[in-house]
């Protein structure tokens, strides 16, 4: 009985500590100044204010910088998942020579830290002509998630049995249908993590838009976050209204994977 509470108690902590920042980002979002800086601090706002939401989108260029961080974030996803998809399953089914090294070297380049390579980035892009667009931060951001969803695919591709592409194979069906058939529905809960991943990082990701963009033609939320802080304050109910906007989009793709996830999951231990 001890261990059970003890169970529960140590799970209520987590929850809490997860949970607790986002229900005072969302209550902090209808507060009005006075509510903010209220001491000591209130949760619940006084009065419901919506002219921090509704101020986004007629004072600002929320609209546009949303449309940026969207177009981005779902180029990036779908493009990781083109190109990882068959390159992880070259890994995982075939034996080449060179194949640990450049295994390694895909785990290497997933482990350069983003910050020491924004000059480099700067300079190329500036000589390219493709700063401050769309199109330099959808380059960089498939290139730097493409090594992890390598790695995380190439597990998922590993744990599913050659006989079954072997059995396929021997009642006519191509190599094409075997793994448009039977390989990537087995693999859905690879492709719906990698696709979280991804678009989580490539959502939340400050630095590079930071390097690159310089006007709101590239400019995505989490930039446009960094413009409430001011010289002399600090704008703290729109950036909360702002960091809910930005949190639902995430939230749903979410929500929508981990549907993906479960149906690959049962999927894969269903036999006929």
């Amino acid at each position: 009985m001890g261990k059970k509470v003890a169970f529960y108690i140590i799970i209520g902590v987590a929850l809490s500590l997860v949970l607790l920042p986002i229900v005072w980002l969302v209550l902090t979002s209808f507060k009005t100044k006075a509510d903010i800086f209220a001491v000591p601090p209130q949760w619940l706002p006084s009065k419901i204010v919506l002219k921090n939401y509704t101020e986004q989108f007629t004072e600002g260029p929320v609209f546009r910088v949303f449309i940026n961080s969207v177009v981005i974030a779902v180029v990036t996803v779908v493009s990781v998942i083109i190109i990882a998809t068959p390159a992880a399953y070259i890994f995982a089914r075939y034996r080449f020579r060179g194949e640990l090294p450049i295994l390694i070297l895909i785990l290497v380049m997933r482990m350069i830290p983003v910050i020491s390579i924004v000059i480099p980035l700067f300079i190329v892009f500036s000589r390219l002509g493709l700063l401050d667009t769309c199109v330099a931060l959808i380059i960089i951001q498939i290139a730097c998630k493409i090594p992890l969803a390598i790695w995380i695919l190439k597990g998922f591709f590993s744990t599913i049995p050659k006989e079954i592409e072997e059995c396929a194979m021997l009642d006519g069906c191509s190599l094409g249908g075997v793994l448009t058939r039977i390989i990537l529905p087995l693999a859905k809960p690879g492709i719906a993590a990698s696709a979280v991943i991804a678009f989580i990082y490539t959502w939340n990701d400050l630095l590079i838009t930071l390097a690159i963009s310089a006007t709101v033609a590239s400019r995505t939320l989490p930039v446009q976050l960094t413009q409430f802080v001011m010289e002399f304050r600090v704008v703290w109910e729109r950036m909360c209204a702002l960091g809910v906007i930005m949190l639902i989009p995430a939230v749903v793709f979410v929500f929508l994977a981990e549907k993906g996830l479960l149906k690959g999951l049962l999927l894969g231990s269903i036999k006929e």
